[in-house]
């Protein structure tokens, strides 16, 4: 019997379980490296859902009003614009403490802010309520800016959206701060209310709101960030209101700012005025700058001669170095500075590098259209020019 083709047959079957075998196990490794692949994404999802959770910011860890002391009296910075004060009522809501305010009259807009909305004017910094209390600053720090009646050794929390200069407040025990680069010391109070988990009341949400649109002139300031807008929205759909009646509201707040007919030139100036303690290399330099947001720029050009003089005696009754006077036209973006002496003159010409558009005498103004905030656009470079130079006149 031939056995040939047997044996031939037998080695092809073989070959065959031997490539099936192949398939088999080429399949096996392609399925053991899909369920290795598998897993791996599986364990790094929940590996991150873990993390996630646990790098969730600690409720323990949050400041909220069982942390600061009973009673404190909130207050913001000598001029009494609609940021300072919203920031006081807010505080002193979510803190459980007392709202006050500086011990001037309210400026034109604020005062129609509170009454738009009912809300009750603060009693003043200097009220015999507040004695021996614990304060909490709100939209300042500087020394210069605290209102009369503070009790500087019992400041225990500071709310602000400025910068802190060697002009701030120092302390020698650790204390609450929280300052951010935003456009509204309200819009830091929006988020201390996020942050503690509280709901904002709608009146305490029209103050804040109010106040963002005022600082940040709608949304329109170069000071104006994301957070600024995203607490706008929040308002907004809070309080029903569609952009269009925001918008509203606001150039009503701005006209309210801009009535300075019966208000004498030396208050118009100080309206919102505040001083600055600046280096430069022969010493300090005490510098007081004046802003006016407006929607009426010629009222103010027709009194410019007025303006300036005031200007002047604003800077020998507070002994400053330097003295501006800026008012912004808030509908044309444009701004004008006002320039009383001609050592101002020489320090703005060197600093903004415009060109003044009116002159008598030592008197000047200079086009400034393009610079809005004074705390943005105007203090800094402002600053920087003083650090390496001396005043010369």
């Amino acid at each position: 019997m031939d056995i040939q083709p047997l044996l031939g047959e037998t080695s092809l079957n073989q070959t065959k379980r031997s490539r099936k075998s192949n398939i088999y196990l080429a399949v096996a490794v392609v399925l053991f490296l899909i369920s290795a692949v598998v897993l791996i994404i599986l364990l790094t999802l929940v590996f991150d859902i873990h993390r996630s959770e646990n790098t969730e910011f600690p409720p323990e860890f949050l400041v909220t009003e069982e942390d600061i002391p009973k009673s404190v009296v909130f207050v913001g910075h000598t001029r009494c614009d609609t940021d300072s004060i919203a920031g006081a009522i807010s505080a002193a809501y979510l803190f459980d403490g007392v709202p006050a305010k500086c011990v001037d009259n309210l400026n034109p807009e604020t005062a129609y802010v509170l009454k738009h909305w009912g809300i009750e004017e603060p009693l003043s910094s200097t009220s015999s309520e507040f004695k021996d209390r614990k304060w909490g600053l709100v939209d300042h720090s500087e020394l210069a800016q605290i209102p009369s009646g503070v009790d500087k050794e019992e400041i225990v929390i500071i709310i602000d959206h400025h910068q802190m200069s060697s002009g701030s407040i120092s302390f020698s025990a650790p204390m609450y701060i929280d300052a951010r680069p935003w456009g509204s010391a309200s819009t830091v109070m929006t988020w201390k209310y996020f942050e503690s988990r509280r709901h904002i009341p709608d009146e305490i949400a029209k103050l804040l709101m109010s106040a963002i649109i005022s600082d940040t002139i709608n949304l329109r300031s170069s000071t104006t960030t994301k957070f600024d807008t995203r607490a706008m929205l929040y308002f907004r759909e809070q309080l029903g209101m569609s952009s269009e009646e925001v918008d509203q509201y606001a150039l009503a707040m701005f006209k309210a700012k801009s009535d300075v007919s019966g208000i004498s030139d030396y208050n118009v100036t100080l309206l919102d005025f505040k001083q600055y303690n600046m280096e430069s290399p022969a010493g300090n330099v005490l510098v007081g700058w004046g802003a006016a947001e407006t929607a009426l720029t010629d009222e103010y050009l027709q009194r410019n001669t007025s303006f300036l003089e005031a200007m002047l005696q604003i800077k020998a009754d507070q002994q400053l170095d330097l003295m501006f006077f800026a008012p912004v036209n808030i509908l044309s973006d444009s701004s004008t500075l006002y320039l009383c002496a001609e050592t101002e003159r020489i320090v703005a010409q060197n600093t903004y590098g415009r060109q003044i558009i009116w002159s008598s005498g030592t008197y000047a103004i200079m086009d400034t259209t393009g610079l809005m905030s004074r705390k943005h656009d105007f203090i800094p470079p402002l600053v920087d020019y003083l650090k390496n130079h001396n005043l010369t006149a």
